[in-house]
């Protein structure tokens, strides 16, 4: 990043998952998105849910196509490509091998450059058409266009709203949008792990907020305890506490 930023630093930005990791990155008119954050898994895994079917790759079929390749070797490359890292530190199966061995052969290879290029052609490949599918498949379901969205759980906060009918109020009050930013923690926290079964799809039968009502007197506010998780009205609290010097070690490490 540092390189690039050396020669188009004025058109660079992005959007930093951490200090080595970018969720995007917007050069010019043109936006980079990292299709991990919409799916989580290797591109292998990924293939294999197309399921081998043809109109499951027209951009692989197009572009092989185009350089005069029959279906029949096309098909070949409707699968990840085999290709060996040493950081991997796994030997090659003998099925990956024979495959490897037979697109060398079909694709009458000469040197291990053209099959490397071959294999990189092949994956970046594989990949745009699994994104297409990915896109297409949310298209028809939603009607959201992932493209527009750095990753699935941007884009399936939208898919609630949009099936929910629900309307965010925009935060018109300055004093209520600083006391919710101040709040927001900028790094990873947890005080207690626990699991149960079906978590995701629990915390998307609850509710969530759509506005601010406005500021209530602590004289107004009810019991915390007799407040219900699924009240239609819930309370943010702000607190003024004093901590004995003593414990003051003791909480150090939370928020």
């Amino acid at each position: 990043m540092k390189v690039i930023s050396k020669f188009i630093a004025d058109k660079l930005n992005c959007i930093p998952k951490n200090i080595g990791k970018y969720k995007a990155m917007n050069v010019g008119q043109f936006q980079f998105l990292d299709s991990f954050q919409h799916m989580g898994m290797g591109l292998d895994k990924l293939v294999k849910c197309l399921g081998g079917k043809i109109e499951k790759f027209p951009l692989t079929v197009n572009y092989f196509t185009e350089k005069g390749y029959l279906m029949d070797k096309i098909k070949l490359l409707f699968r990840k490509g085999i290709f060996l890292y040493n950081w991997t530190n796994q030997n090659i199966s003998k099925e990956n091998y024979e495959h490897a061995k037979k697109v060398w052969q079909v694709f009458k290879m000469k040197n291990f450059e053209e099959y490397h290029d071959l294999y990189l052609e092949t994956d970046v490949l594989l990949l745009t058409n699994v994104f297409m599918n990915y896109i297409i498949i949310y298209l028809k379901d939603d009607g959201l266009d992932l493209s527009h969205y750095v990753s699935a759980s941007e884009m399936f906060n939208n898919s609630l709203y949009k099936s929910s009918g629900a309307e965010l109020k925009l935060m018109t009050d300055m004093n209520e949008y600083l006391m919710v930013e101040n709040r927001i923690r900028e790094r990873m926290t947890m005080t207690l792990y626990e699991n149960m079964n079906a978590l995701y799809s629990e915390a998307m039968t609850q509710y969530i907020p759509t506005e601010m009502l406005g500021k209530v007197s602590p004289e107004e506010v009810p019991d915390i305890q007799s407040i219900m998780p699924d009240a239609e009205i819930g309370y943010m609290l702000e607190l003024d506490l004093e901590a004995p010097v003593h414990l003051h070690d003791y909480f150090a490490d939370y928020p």
